[in-house]
This record gives structure tokens, sequence and C-alpha cells, in this order.
């Protein structure tokens, strides 16, 4: 698998490291700087001497309180906006591409949430893109990315 991440250190590609003890838990660059999966599944790429804090971003409190709001349906109208107008113009470039095959089951259409937070768009997202390949009879692998400073919003 491909990663678009780049090493925060030296901004050369980093991709699975298949040398370390803990096999494929881990990103490297071939520089050799090294960034391990926590048990929980998240990848944290912020460098310790650039944090403001000890624990940057959200707190545990406040993502429980924003995903309170956000399962509220406080904020649908906007995600159906945002999704719709973003989604239609990239999954249509997507399905116009010389890179898309329809009868090539090993299709993926990959995307990244930057700030993602606890995910609430994301799953939004995922399941908006779900539903249009659904229904146009597509098979094709849905790959997201979650990227956020608060480790809290992360394993959220």
């Amino acid at each position: 698998m491909t990663y678009a991440l780049i090493c925060p250190v030296c901004s050369e590609a980093l991709s699975i490291d298949k040398s370390s003890l803990a096999k494929y838990k881990s990103l490297s660059c071939p520089q050799g700087h090294l960034f391990d999966y926590a048990k929980q599944g998240y990848l944290n790429l912020l460098l310790s001497q650039h944090k403001k804090s000890k624990h940057p971003g959200d707190t545990l409190e406040m993502v429980q309180a924003r995903t309170h709001f956000l399962n509220n349906g406080f904020y649908d109208g906007i995600s159906h906006f945002l999704t719709n107008e973003c989604i239609d113009q990239n999954l249509l470039a997507f399905l116009n591409s010389n890179t898309f095959k329809p009868n090539d089951s090993k299709q993926t259409f990959n995307y990244s949430d930057l700030a993602c937070g606890e995910g609430f768009y994301t799953h939004k997202i995922h399941d908006y893109l779900d539903h249009i390949l659904s229904n146009k009879n597509i098979s094709c692998d849905l790959v997201s990315t979650g990227i956020d400073i608060s480790t809290p919003a992360i394993k959220a």
C-alpha cells in the first residue's frame, strides 16, 4: 500500500517499515525516521519539539462535547451541502479519469480529511461515496485517511 504521507523531519515519502521488529506497525522514510502506530490504530506524526503543550489539540472532554453536539444533527445541513459539493466534483473526475477501469475489481478511491477531529465528516463522506458507488453498481474500495493533531479526537 502506498501512503500519501511525508516525513515531518525530512519531507521524504513515508512507507510501511518492513524491517522493524513490529512488522507493518510503523512507517519510515528513506532517511530512517520511524513513526509507530499506536495500539488503537492511529499514527502520530507530530514532533515532540514542535508541541507547544504536552497534549496539543482538543482534550477528551472537548471531543466528547463536540461528538454529542454533532450526533444531535445540528450540522447535518452543512454536512450534506459540503459532502455533495466537494465529493460530486472529485468523484466525477475519478470516474472519468484514464486510471478508472469500471470492470477492474481492484479500483480504489482514496481521500483524506485534514483536521478530521473525531471523524464526523470523514464518516459522512464515506457513507455518501458508498451510496453513490452502490447506486452506480461500481465496485470500489474506499480508503480514507483522517489527520488531526488531537490524540483523543483520533482515538474517537
